[in-house]
């Protein structure tokens, strides 16, 4: 359950099936070599191998050299949340480079095509960032199917103070 859990963070968080299985394998050895990480992820030597540079270059692996033989230590879980914060300043400082692009795109279409309750409800969510009246053609039958009468009793008085 618990590694589960930790398996679809790190799906989420952006690594591969075999990367996530590397760096879960690599937590639960600890200190360990390469054919020990491989056999705890079930998973081929040469594969892991490669897998850990690539989580060494992340930085969620360390490795440690004794004599001949290297030992390789994953990062504690909270640098997970420190190379999060680092991308996000890079694509926060990146930003205004990207909207320039994308506006030099020319003209873009303002219709967008929704499927699904997730979807439905990100749509009414972004009505609360428009300040000019919104027209809406919808099926008030499909709207109680997805939508509890809670979150229109709050959805309004946002609407309303924009």
């Amino acid at each position: 359950m618990i590694e589960t859990k930790i398996i679809k963070a790190l799906l989420a968080y952006g690594l591969s099936q075999n990367k996530t299985k590397v760096y879960v394998a690599a937590l639960k050895v600890g200190t360990g070599t390469v054919k020990e990480i491989a056999e705890q992820a079930k998973l081929a030597r040469p594969t892991v191998h490669e897998i850990i540079k690539q989580l060494i270059e992340i930085g969620l692996i360390n490795v440690n050299s004794r004599g001949k033989r290297n030992l390789y230590i994953a990062r504690h879980p909270e640098k997970l949340e420190n190379i999060l914060q680092s991308y996000e300043r890079h694509l926060t400082g990146a930003l205004p480079e990207f909207l320039s692009l994308f506006n030099e795109g020319g003209h873009r279409p303002k219709i967008h095509f929704y499927q699904g309750p997730k979807s439905a409800k990100e749509v009414w969510e972004d009505t609360l960032k428009l300040k000019n009246k919104i027209l809406k053609v919808i099926s008030i039958a499909d709207v109680k199917k997805v939508f509890s009468k809670d979150y229109f009793d709050h959805y309004v008085p946002r609407r309303e103070n924009g």
